[in-house]
């Protein structure tokens, strides 16, 4: 409901109360109500006060994101309001409708639009005003995240839902957040569940923070009890959708001819597709999950990941492959959360996928591995006749896997050889920079990122198993250092050609949790050929390195004709709380150290 904004404007703090901040929200006000029929209306009132020109920047532009197949947006009275409370009304103009972002990209499966509200006369120290309303008639499960706290503070806000007394809601909440008050009434034949927040705690932006639903204090409802129950809901949809046709059949006969086993015959079909079909664009969340009839998709030459996993699951029944599922993978941020767990919403959706026997597969990508779904560890709700929740790994050996041998010759030269392995995301992204690109480019690209001033290639590279989806891809390469080693007197020593750690932890101090949203597994075998006679190793040693489940090895063999070094890494998805980040620090600092990689070798005198 609109609010006197007038009752707000006196005395309310600034930048001298919080220098932190950027703008200041004033009073919000959201309130859902759900019908009987499962249609329901959100209406979103508030008053924020800019604080900085970063607020004005981002606040100046108000965007409603609303869906068109099932929402219509209602705006009521916005204005902004200047330093000394003067009303400054909003002009017809600043109002614009459009087409979303996605919706241009993919017209024919998304169907998103905004409504933008260009806020006049926007300046530290003015506040604006904003009431809409959505009119949702979907009528399916109703769920979401309400967030009671964030980069700005709020100094009021109340979040309502409101559901017929027959109508259960399911609802999860910090229950550590001394501000938050919850109250549950019944009214008119409403069960209404109120909660409200004054004067919150704001989460200051850092590097590797986690999402506002592990740092914040996030409100989760849903009408559906579990993932169990939404997912066997969405599987009768999705199941009403599939039809398999003679076209169909006669295919996938044609693709399969002579193959014995499933695994056979599933990258076969998933070849098939990925070589012969165009994946879609679509939005996930906001999606129907009744699919495009297969034979359309199949004679159309494309569609949807929705659409494309349909044919593909057609196909494998044909086929009379067992254990196929549709599967929905949800956000990889957000796993570490038992709200994303115990709680069944579709904002928690990121894409779709193929489950079987524990391995996932994303359909229609010909540059997508074989049982790699873009992810390395996510939740993953299967939809099958007893929908389950999952917790996914992909588990295929290290991501990146070099061999590196470095045969020294005279004057500092050496020539270092290259066998390099990838997989899942690193295999991806190679994949997806190199398959379409011409050999010249491919010689640029390494040129510019793979060399140093004094190293130069010795032969165009090679790309094994680029058409081979099943096979992590290799790249074979030799370059020539013309100042690779150092020698004086008794002494020799080099850098090692290793791959750079990842992880930024510049920050001393941290006000939120570290997360680490990218899984990290390296094995670099470095073979030393060509060190002058009589020279022991002085550096570096066996070293082991543990930090909770980060792990650090370096391994050293030596013989009369060889030095072999051998380090591995691996660095989890995973959260690092607070109290643990000045630890977890120094151990990536010292894993950095230039030393680590610097190898020192002395003439014995015999």
């Amino acid at each position: 409901a609109e609010f006197n904004y007038q009752d707000y404007l006196e005395n309310t703090p600034g930048l001298a109360e919080y220098p932190n901040a950027y703008a200041i929200n004033v009073f919000t006000d959201v309130e859902i109500e759900i019908a009987a029929d499962g249609s329901y209306e959100k209406h979103v009132s508030y008053l924020k006060k800019i604080l900085t020109y970063k607020g004005k920047k981002i606040y100046s532009d108000i965007n409603i994101v609303y869906n068109a197949d099932f929402e219509t947006v209602e705006l009521g009275e916005c204005f902004t309001i200047d330093k000394e409370g003067n009303k400054i009304d909003l002009p017809q103009e600043a109002i614009h409708d459009s087409e979303h972002e996605l919706t241009v990209k993919s017209p024919g499966y998304v169907n998103l639009r905004e409504t933008i509200i260009n806020m006049p006369a926007i300046e530290p120290g003015f506040s604006v005003v904003v009431n809409y309303a959505i009119h949702n008639k979907r009528k399916d499960y109703i769920g979401g995240i309400e967030h009671m706290m964030e980069e700005n503070p709020y100094l009021e806000k109340k979040f309502k839902v409101k559901v017929p007394a027959n109508q259960p809601l399911f609802y999860d909440f910090p229950s550590d957040v001394k501000q938050l008050r919850f109250t549950e009434k019944e009214k008119d034949g409403k069960d209404i569940y109120l909660w409200e927040i004054a004067n919150s705690d704001f989460i200051l932006p850092e590097n590797n923070s986690p999402s506002l639903l592990i740092t914040g204090c996030p409100i989760v409802y849903s009408t559906a009890k579990n993932w169990q129950e939404l997912g066997n809901y969405l599987q009768e949809k999705f199941k009403s959708g599939l039809e398999l046709s003679d076209a169909i059949s006669k295919q996938t006969a044609a693709v399969l001819q002579g193959l014995k086993t499933d695994r056979e015959k599933l990258l076969a079909l998933y070849n098939y597709l990925a070589e012969n079909y165009v994946i879609e664009l679509a939005s996930v969340p906001y999606q129907s999950f009744i699919p495009q009839k297969p034979q359309k998709t199949f004679e159309q030459k494309y569609g949807s990941e929705r659409d494309l996993i349909a044919l593909f699951i057609t196909m494998a029944k044909a086929a009379e492959i067992k254990g196929i599922s549709p599967a929905v993978i949800l956000e990889e941020s957000s796993q570490f959360s038992n709200l994303q767990v115990n709680n069944a919403i579709r904002d928690f959706f990121s894409s779709m996928a193929v489950y079987w026997k524990g391995e996932l597969m994303r359909i229609g990508d010909n540059k997508m591995p074989f049982l790699y779904a873009g992810v390395e560890k996510a939740n993953v709700l299967v939809l099958a006749e007893e929908s389950k929740l999952v917790n996914y790994e992909f588990d295929s050996g290290y991501l990146v896997e070099k061999e590196i041998n470095c045969k020294l010759q005279q004057h500092g030269i050496a020539q270092i050889d290259y066998v390099n392995i990838y997989r899942g995301s690193s295999d991806y992204r190679f994949r997806r920079n190199f398959k379409d690109e011409s050999a010249q480019n491919r010689m640029i690209w390494f040129a510019q990122n793979m060399l140093n001033e004094s190293s130069f290639l010795l032969n165009e590279p090679q790309f094994l198993n680029m058409d081979r989806l099943d096979k992590p891809l290799q790249i074979i390469y030799t370059t020539q250092n013309s100042d690779f080693y150092i020698q004086q007197g008794d002494f020799l020593y080099f850098k090692l050609p290793a791959a750079e750690l990842p992880l930024n932890t510049s920050l001393k101090t941290r006000s939120t949790p570290y997360q680490n949203y990218e899984l990290f597994t390296l094995k670099e075998r470095f073979v030393i050929e060509g060190l002058p006679e009589n020279y022991s190793l002085l550096k570096p040693h066996d070293l082991t390195k543990v930090h909770e489940d980060f792990n650090y090895n370096v391994q050293i063999e030596q013989n009369a004709e060889q030095l072999i070094i051998t380090r591995t890494v691996h660095f989890p998805q995973s959260i690092i709380p607070i109290e643990n980040y000045p630890s977890f620090k120094n151990f990536i600092s010292e894993l950095k150290q230039p030393l680590n990689l610097m190898v020192f070798v002395k003439k014995i005198n015999l």
